[in-house]
């Protein structure tokens, strides 16, 4: 069985979504990872970022976690689709 996680998403427009939701605010984000561990105190976090979207950005979402009490996360990066057909 797999534990619960949510995945937050950071795109290189600048926008983030939490669980294919978008958000606009950290606080719209925290109550989210709040909600989340409610109903699973062993939540992971994820946080997928596009290849072009700012680091700090992440950095600042993996922090919005652990403030929120997720201790585990992972990191995705989401490579930019190839041009060319392949």
């Amino acid at each position: 069985q797999d534990r619960a996680s949510i995945l937050i998403v950071c795109r290189k427009d600048g926008t983030t979504a939490v669980d294919g939701k978008e958000v606009t605010t950290d606080d719209q984000i925290v109550d989210a990872i709040t909600d989340a561990l409610v109903a699973d105190r062993e939540l992971q976090g994820i946080v997928q970022c596009d290849t072009k979207a700012e680091v700090g950005r992440m950095v600042h979402l993996i922090d919005l976690l652990r403030a929120a009490g997720v201790h585990k996360y992972a990191i995705a990066t989401e490579k930019p689709p190839k041009e060319e057909g392949g």
